[in-house]
């Protein structure tokens, strides 16, 4: 462990510095208005201020690791700990000490003797604790990776009938194997990085209705037709001036078609055709093919 050494900001502010590592340091303050540049993203910080949201607002300015601040006797509406919350819709672990354990206003002593009696789910998650000493809390956040929530991989069934389904995906990563040998309807681009997507997946689908990129440099929107080419997947492309990038649903009821690749040109797809003629017209071409 390092040694302790105080840091002098511009308006004369301490900010000891009580511990450091790879991972960052944890800064020690009396008041969370002592936020600024020299705290960063790799910091805890251990402040003296309440953990009302305009305290909570004034320490989130630098997204540290972590904020452990005071719950000022928490007060009425538990108004002393309100800034929890805000901490945690930025992502930002937080907890604040319970009154009768530290001074308000002393950073050091929160640090010495602060016993933790509130903390926000992001800090749970990480296993901080209410009744953890304020040291603990603290190397807890500064050591452990924040864990990541699961991927909510939303689909929307666009269209259905006996020769199968066009699902729509706002992002290649909500596809999984709820697609397989359907029509994939997708609101992204067209590039290499997502035909790469579509080479991994351990199943097949009938084609792709997608965006084109735009004007990207190089036709970049549409780098990856030759691998749906070679791969026999039909696929036909919109321009973004057509429908919503990111929005799945409207590339299926406003896209216009732009481009399209030759397995699709087989199928009767063509320029000039809606998004959703393009889609039924591939789902009914490759049903009839298989049966």
């Amino acid at each position: 462990m390092n040694q302790s050494k105080a840091l002098l900001q511009d308006a004369g502010w301490p900010v000891q510095v009580k511990f450091q590592s790879d991972r960052g340091r944890i800064l020690v303050m009396d008041s969370m208005g002592y936020v600024d540049s020299q705290c960063d993203v790799s910091d805890v910080l251990v402040c003296g201020s309440h953990s009302a949201t305009c305290s909570a607002a004034l320490s989130a300015r630098a997204r540290p690791r972590g904020i452990i601040g005071h719950d000022g006797g928490l007060g009425k509406d538990n108004a002393g700990v309100s800034g929890l919350k805000y901490w945690q819709d930025l992502a930002i672990p937080g907890a604040a000490v319970r009154a009768a354990s530290a001074r308000i206003g002393d950073g050091e002593d929160i640090w010495n003797r602060g016993v933790l009696s509130f903390v926000n789910d992001r800090a749970y998650e990480m296993g901080v604790r209410v009744g953890m000493p304020v040291q603990k809390a603290a190397r807890i956040l500064l050591d452990s990776p924040q864990p990541q929530p699961p991927t909510q991989r939303v689909q929307w069934v666009l269209e259905e009938d006996g020769k199968g389904k066009a699902i729509g995906i706002d992002t290649i990563i909500y596809c999984d194997e709820r697609m397989a040998d359907q029509l994939m309807v997708m609101a992204g681009h067209t590039g290499a990085a997502f035909a790469k997507y579509i080479e991994h997946l351990p199943f097949k689908l009938r084609g792709i209705v997608n965006i084109d990129g735009g004007d990207s440099a190089d036709g970049s929107g549409v780098s990856g037709m030759p691998a749906f080419e070679k791969n026999g997947v039909p696929v036909a492309a919109c321009p973004p001036s057509t429908c919503r990038i990111g929005d799945a649903r409207d590339v299926w009821d406003s896209g216009i078609v732009s481009i399209v690749n030759k397995p699709a040109q087989a199928l009767g797809v063509k320029v000039g055709m809606s998004a959703k003629d393009a889609g039924r017209l591939i789902l009914e071409k490759t049903w009839r093919e298989s049966h």
